[in-house]
């Protein structure tokens, strides 16, 4: 079983953990040329073997674009790949293949962490 989202995991442990968790709408594992085709379906220009290289380490630096296109592939929060609280909801969660339900529940999560202390005061009362 894949090790969840931990608080200071690098972006390439996260991106193996959603490689490893979560799978296609047809229930297949994900592999980076099939992440890539999707990506690539979503306008952004990327190969499997890029992302491969992203998912063992040894490319660090993404393009923010592209980390929009892999979370919108995965059904994770933007910041999932920087953020630990985001990435332990994640990882509580499970594989949103499962429960599309769950695809919303994660935007929400997404857009609370945007929030200031006041505008979640503001939202939870």
């Amino acid at each position: 079983m894949p090790i969840p989202a931990q608080p200071s995991q690098t972006f390439s442990e996260r991106l193996d953990y959603l490689f490893v968790s979560s799978r296609q709408p047809n229930g297949k594992k994900w592999n980076p040329n099939a992440v890539a085709t999707a990506v690539r379906l979503i306008g952004q220009p990327v190969t499997g073997t890029y992302l491969g290289h992203l998912r063992k380490g040894e490319r660090t630096n993404p393009r923010l674009a592209l980390v929009q296109a892999l979370a919108e592939v995965f059904g994770v929060p933007v910041g999932y790949f920087v953020d630990d609280s985001a990435a332990e909801v994640v990882a509580a969660l499970g594989d949103p293949a499962k429960a599309p339900q769950l695809i919303e529940l994660r935007r929400l999560v997404d857009v609370g962490s945007r929030l200031d202390a006041d505008g979640l005061r503001r939202v939870m009362t």
